[in-house]
């Protein structure tokens, strides 16, 4: 499928399944996959055997094979490696996609994992086509310095003829190794491998058919990700515990005393023999369910795709890259609102991660940085530990492999006087902002307190731009003449929407779900000028059945919405398209077996009997939506079409998720439900951009200016 993503950033269910508490049991699988390897059993039915018995998710499955050889092709991969300080005045052969997308991939925060033999891979494969994304260009760029510091005699890159977009971006490489005075060049081959791997010349890959046969090889990507991107997410399964370089590989034959020949060889013959998967222990837990009939920002500005223009204009702001922070205190509103299980474990730390390079930015300069964020909606104080922020500030320290400091307060004492210790390096974490009450109401008294602490504001909560709380707004206001900057993630994800939405290729299709029409009255609006259709789905379809005189039977409805959506559909026209059928029930399934109790039925749009609600789009109504997909080539989705917790009525979200990963257009998921349920379905990497900020994404389509992004320091 070719490539159409717009950055190669970090699957969404990575987060859970490479949190700190998984990575044990995916080391011991890997530990039991050397093993296997190291003995001669076939690699396919191996990784299946290791992948059954730790009931391992598909792509830590990926991850494990991977990152893993035997002991014999490890040693003779070791043997052929060349130190990147010793290529000084040689030639470089560079193995040209495989070393650009795990750079791009470590720039843009997902996984990238270190083999037994050291080589550094990413997770992701190019299949036909290779699209330039936003960490393109600065990869080439981070490539370019370490190279240039290696000082070797040439780079020639070789990159797959057959890819499309392979001849673009040969210019591009040779458009910036000419800018910078960099002696590449670039040739363009039916396959690089046979040529690599023939090479006399030292080769830069991580793909293992080159390093099995080359002669010489280079840990290129290695050595440009420790030098360039400190923050990168670096997992490596083949060690056990602590930080690249502090870790003993694995011992010789690992798990010999677990496992014995006899008793694999019988279950490699079972595994490979069996019509479905072995499994030996508990099932994997269930995903966490997402939210029923959620619901969404308000409106508050006008529909104009000028509007979104001109909102894209004006948040060209300065980053945190563009201020000096060394000795200097930046206080960086950041996103930390992530879920905790019954023991107080961030269970998802993905908003955490997305935040390390705006974080790692300051400390590697030298600033001295205090975090700020709000969890939940607590109704009480401090007291209460399940709103804490103290979890957080504990996965942060993790992540960062140093001490991180945490206050008990906002702006009491404690804050302040942890504050005021902070040396050049150090990372403060205050108390969840919400337990102030003047938080929420943008209190001035509160935010000054706030700025005082400071000499540099950093906003990276894009989660949270669309709101004017105090940490937003009143903060930068009470930080006049002091620098107030976006760090690279809100920098990013407006980029990203702005541009992907102000001048969409065409057909432009977006689809809306979720419960109330109130919630997108100025979604609707907005796009119905931009796009060629807007397909409806969710809840708020029934509003819209209402308006057309429909039968609803006991359906969620918003009956003073009902004269609203008749204006919408007036204005609207063919563009606003509702669906043609239902899936009802006579209730509402609170769990799958209510859903299976529950008398089902699939009617026409408008004939949804009493005793009867609707709960999914139909069949008929989900082939629709698939067909205008398919002729897209843009798509925007924000809103589950039904209950897609709960089958069947997850089969309408299932349908429009599957024809987006589908189809060949430019696709933006705007976060929220969506977001949940495209990395539920596993179709996160099949898609251009999955928005971090569900409200956020939703109130720049409907055009809105971010008071929170507008008081920030231009560029």
């Amino acid at each position: 499928m070719p490539d159409r993503r717009i950055h190669r950033g970090p699957h969404p269910e990575d987060g859970g399944l490479f949190a700190g508490e998984r990575l044990p049991v995916i080391r011991e699988a890997a530990a039991d996959l050397v093993w296997l390897l190291s003995r001669g059993y076939p690699p396919k039915s191996s990784l299946k055997l290791v992948g059954d018995r730790f009931e391992l998710a598909a792509r830590q499955r990926v991850a494990v094979a991977r990152s893993v050889c035997s002991d014999q092709v490890r040693d003779r991969r070791r043997a052929a490696c060349v130190d990147p300080d010793e290529v000084k005045g040689r030639e470089i052969w560079i193995d040209g996609y495989n070393l650009l997308t795990t750079v791009e991939a470590a720039l843009a925060g997902a996984v990238v994992l270190v083999g037994r033999e050291g080589a550094m891979r990413d997770m992701a494969s190019m299949h036909g086509s290779f699209r330039k994304v936003v960490e393109t260009r600065p990869a080439l760029e981070s490539i370019g310095r370490t190279l240039a510091g290696l000082r070797p005699a040439g780079c020639r890159w070789y990159l797959d003829r057959p890819v499309s977009n392979s001849g673009r971006l040969k210019q591009l490489i040779l458009g910036v190794a000419g800018e910078q005075g960099w002696p590449w060049s670039v040739d363009l081959v039916a396959d690089p491998d046979p040529i690599l791997a023939a090479s006399s010349e030292i080769v830069a890959t991580a793909d293992s058919a080159v390093l099995d046969r080359c002669q010489a090889w280079v840990n290129l990507a290695r050595r440009v990700v420790e030098a360039e991107i400190p923050s990168a997410w670096v997992i490596d399964l083949t060690r056990q515990g602590g930080r690249i370089g502090q870790r003993k590989d694995f011992p010789e034959c690992f798990s010999a005393g677990k496992l014995s020949d006899s008793w694999l060889a019988a279950r490699l013959k079972a595994a490979v023999g069996a019509s479905g998967p072995v499994r030996f222990g508990l099932e994997r837990p269930p995903r966490s369910p997402g939210r029923n009939r959620a619901g969404a920002a308000t409106a508050t500005a006008a529909p104009d795709l000028e509007r979104l223009e001109e909102t894209r204009d004006i948040m060209a702001k300065k980053t945190i890259a563009d201020v000096n922070v060394a000795g200097k205190t930046v206080l960086m509103r950041v996103d930390f609102n992530v879920p905790l299980d019954a023991d107080l474990n961030v269970t998802d730390d993905r908003r955490i991660r997305m935040a390390l390079p705006s974080i790692q930015s300051v400390i590697d300069r030298g600033g001295k940085l205090i975090l700020m964020s709000h969890l939940g909606r607590p109704e009480g104080g401090p007291g209460d530990a399940k709103y804490s922020m103290k979890p957080a500030a504990a996965k942060l320290g993790e992540l960062l492999g140093k001490s991180v400091a945490f206050a008990a307060d906002t702006v009491g004492d404690d804050a302040k006087a942890k504050a005021a210790a902070l040396e050049a390096g150090g990372v403060l974490v205050l108390e969840n902002l919400r337990f102030n009450k003047g938080e929420k109401k943008g209190d001035r008294q509160f935010a000054a307190e706030l700025a005082a602490m400071a000499d540099i504001y950093c906003n990276d909560a894009f989660g949270t731009c669309h709101r004017t709380d105090a940490s937003m707004v009143a903060v930068p206001e009470a930080m006049a003449g002091k620098p107030k900057v976006s760090g690279f993630l809100v920098a990013k994800e407006i980029q990203y929407l702005a541009d992907a939405i102000s001048k969409p290729a065409r057909p432009f299709v977006a689809i809306l779900g979720g419960a109330k029409v109130s919630d997108k009255i100025q979604v609707i609006n907005n796009l119905l000028g931009i796009c060629d259709k807007v397909l409806i789905g969710g809840a708020m379809a029934y509003t819209f059945s209402l308006a057309q005189d429909g039968k609803v039977g006991g359906s969620l409805v918003e009956t003073d919405k009902v004269a609203l959506a008749k204006e919408l559909l007036a204005s609207g026209g063919d563009k606003l398209v509702l669906p043609v059928d239902t899936h009802c029930a006579d209730r509402f399934p609170k769990t799958a077996d209510d859903a299976a109790a529950a008398e089902k039925r699939i009617v026409t749009t408008g004939e949804i009997p009493d005793g009867f609600e609707g709960l999914d789009i139909g069949p008929k109504t989900a082939e629709m939506y698939a067909q205008l997909v398919k002729t897209a080539k843009t798509v925007v989705w924000n809103g589950p079409m039904g209950v897609f917790e709960t089958p069947p009525f997850d089969a309408g979200t299932k349908a429009v998720a599957q024809a987006i990963a589908d189809s060949e257009a430019i696709s933006i998921i705007g976060g929220g439900d969506s977001a949940a349920a495209i990395g539920q379905l596993g179709f996160a990497d099949k898609v251009s951009h999955v928005s971090t900020g569900g409200g956020a994404s939703l109130a720049m389509l409907e055009g809105q200016k971010f008071a929170a992004v507008e008081l920030l320091d231009e560029q």
